[in-house]
């Protein structure tokens, strides 16, 4: 699937990676695909961007090893003010962070810009488990 070709749909991300060759480069193919990317270099930004937003955010797509605060501490902190937030862990180390690698929101380094597009269309057009209603 070429990125040029996506359909631009408009949800904001918040992108949070500590490498900022990775960070500009998913950024960038995430704006090509029509999303809104809200960048943030470390955890501790990534929670004063978030304090003071009043949009909602509909992806939070975040490094699993970081300095200071880890993946799964951001994402612990930015789903306590935004429950619908969907959630994808990108690494190419997950060292002992407790994230399941079989899981469907878990994006493996390195990717293509392809399979970061495909992956984040996926996540934000299935709702979680955890969140449908009957």
């Amino acid at each position: 699937m070429d990125v040029g070709k996506l359909p631009k749909v408009g949800e904001t991300i918040v992108l949070v990676e500590d490498e900022e060759r990775v960070r500009t480069l998913c950024s960038l193919v995430l704006r090509k695909a029509g999303y809104q990317v809200i960048e943030a270099k470390n955890g501790r930004e990534a929670m004063d961007i978030v304090k003071n937003l009043k949009s909602p955010i509909n992806l939070l797509l975040t490094d699993v090893v970081m300095p200071e605060m880890n993946g799964k501490e951001v994402a612990d902190l930015i789903t306590n003010q935004f429950p619908d937030v969907r959630v994808i862990y990108m690494s190419g180390f997950i060292g002992e962070i407790a994230i399941d690698k079989t899981d469907s929101h878990f994006l493996q380094k390195p990717f293509t810009p392809t399979i970061l597009t495909s992956k984040v269309e996926d996540t934000l057009s299935h709702k979680d488990k955890n969140n449908q209603k009957n």
